[in-house]
């Protein structure tokens, strides 16, 4: 029997068939959630880890400029193609604005999806929509108020090259602005 993800549940049974490597699923291949945050279990080990707190930063001497860094785009959640969950290794990312906002709860943040240029250029609009709402969801779960948060799809990123796979990558994301 074909099993794509290599998650243990053949693809005809398998009702996430993109589980990523090393997920723990159901017998229905659905990631599992033991807690019930709304976080699948193997997503939170990625947002559990904690970067600088302000206190750390004041403590010694400061140096990182957390809004600079964010609102310069050098923070961003990455997606594999044609997919709405988020690459484990760029949960830190949402760690890195969660933290940012629990830190200034005055703060507010845009976040904004893209999409790379393969497939139907509003499919990808749409797409890039639904990126940046799971990384909402994401942040509402780790106790960041909603209505801090604003989405918008940016749709398809044109600045790479769409013949080159590894540019391509970098294109399929989603930044923050904060306001």
């Amino acid at each position: 029997m074909i099993d794509t993800d290599q998650d243990g549940v053949p693809d005809y049974l398998d009702r996430e068939p993109n589980s990523p490597s090393g997920a723990v699923v159901d017998t229905k291949g659905r990631a599992l959630d033991t807690n019930n945050n709304g976080i699948p279990d193997h997503m939170e080990a990625a947002l559990d880890a904690r970067y600088a707190s302000k206190a750390d930063l004041e403590r010694t001497g400061g140096g990182l400029d957390m809004k600079k860094l964010i609102d310069a785009g050098y923070v961003n959640v990455y997606f594999r193609f044609n997919s709405d969950e988020p690459e484990v290794y760029s949960l830190q990312a949402v760690n890195y604005l969660i933290t940012y906002m629990k830190e200034n709860p005055s703060a507010s943040a845009t976040l904004i999806g893209f999409a790379d240029e393969i497939g139907n250029e509003q499919y990808n609009l749409q797409l890039s929509e639904r990126r940046a709402e799971k990384v909402k969801e994401l942040m509402i779960a780790a106790g960041i108020d909603g209505n801090r948060l604003t989405t918008r799809g940016g749709g398809e990123d044109t600045t790479v090259n769409k013949d080159s796979s590894q540019a391509r990558q970098l294109v399929r994301r989603v930044t923050f602005r904060l306001n």
